[in-house]
């Protein structure tokens, strides 16, 4: 069984019940499904929850929250109409502004996981009438944020794409930071360079014995952010790396499903 920690809901007639049967296809048992920017063609946050509804036993709903455009008191609301955790993309600033701080903190309160669009998007062609700018949405303002809410349980995406190195020292170093590993990450990079990025033990690469941790590989959660029609194929990628790592069958299952159940809280 499998945990799929990204999942786009798409604005397309029963697209829903498509991503269903390719989830079942690949084993998939569990899915945080989101929407997002209407310029990715991306579902809203009503269409989440009623998608979550009509598959309550796979889909686990999270809301998109507009930083710098939505109410703090919103994610209050957002949890009692029932959404897990919030996801971010595109905010007006970055990650870490202090603007944001009072939706962090009621995230935390309310023990909503929390995921970032990390990185570099694709360009929709529509992005100029939107104001994207992929700055502000580097990997090292989820440090800033993780320091100043040890409560709050962030997951970066597509493992910080292309600041790799910065997204793997965050989890590193903050036991609340978790990664996904998504989109072309997995097919344009090899195994040694995995190998070199997630390298640290549970003493988190120290000397001195003073910080203590989750060793590399149990902050990496299986995530496909990819359309229905390619689940299958972002499984077997997955298993081509962890094959070509020769990593072992414990460390396989929490990739795939254990890592995700602790970081989203789920119950299963």
């Amino acid at each position: 069984m499998i945990v799929d920690a990204h999942v786009h809901l798409l604005r397309h007639e029963g697209y829903d019940h498509q991503l269903a049967r390719a989830a079942r296809a690949a084993d998939i048992g569990k899915m945080a499904l989101m929407g997002g920017p209407k310029q990715y063609d991306y579902a809203s946050n009503a269409d989440v929850l009623a998608a979550a509804e009509r598959h309550p036993d796979l889909f686990v709903p999270f809301a998109w929250f507009r930083l710098g455009r939505d109410y703090a008191a919103m994610v209050d609301e957002y949890h009692s109409r029932g959404f897990h955790g919030l996801y971010f993309a595109l905010p007006q600033s970055n990650y870490d502004d202090k603007e944001f701080y009072l939706v962090y903190a009621a995230a935390g309160r309310l023990g909503m996981p929390s995921i970032f669009e990390l990185g570099l998007l694709p360009n929709s062609g529509r992005d100029h009438l939107h104001n994207v700018c992929c700055s502000t949405m580097r990997p090292i303002a989820l440090d800033t944020i993780a320091r100043a809410f040890p409560e709050l349980v962030l997951i970066g995406s597509r493992m910080g794409n292309p600041w790799y190195e910065e997204a793997c020292e965050v989890a590193r170093c903050n036991t609340n930071v978790y990664l996904g590993l998504s989109g072309t990450t997995l097919r344009k990079k090899g195994p040694e360079f995995f190998r070199q990025l997630l390298w640290w033990g549970d003493d988190g690469g120290t000397y001195n014995g003073t910080a203590r941790g989750l060793p590399a590989w149990k902050k990496v959660l299986f995530a496909s952010n990819v359309h229905a029609k390619h689940l299958a194929a972002v499984r077997k990628d997955y298993e081509r790396l962890m094959a070509a790592l020769d990593l072992d069958v414990d460390t396989c299952a929490d990739i795939f499903a254990r890592n995700a159940i602790r970081a989203l809280a789920l119950e299963y």
